[in-house]
């Protein structure tokens, strides 16, 4: 499903540091360790697919946000992703 979104929204790949925010949107609040730690995952895949340079501090700004979820919508994830300069 992530290899879909990043194709379909058409992520070049990484040439330098980025800042990923995820925020999620969802019912409750989740802990910040919870919310950092389920993303694991997905972030190794965001580098395998070469939208992340690495996971490591030096080509990585992450930051998460609990969202709450507006009435009548499912909880869902979205990711911004900002290229940072050199």
């Amino acid at each position: 499903m992530l290899l879909a979104e990043v194709r379909r929204a058409d992520v070049p790949k990484a040439t330098g540091k980025r800042r990923l925010t995820i925020q999620r949107h969802g019912k409750r609040r989740l802990d910040v360790d919870n919310l950092i730690g389920g993303a694991k995952g997905m972030i190794d895949e965001l580098r395998r697919l070469g939208v992340l340079l690495d996971d490591h501090d030096d080509a990585i700004e992450l930051l998460a946000k609990n969202v709450p979820l507006v009435k009548g919508l499912e909880p869902h994830t979205i990711l911004v992703i900002e290229d940072l300069p050199a």
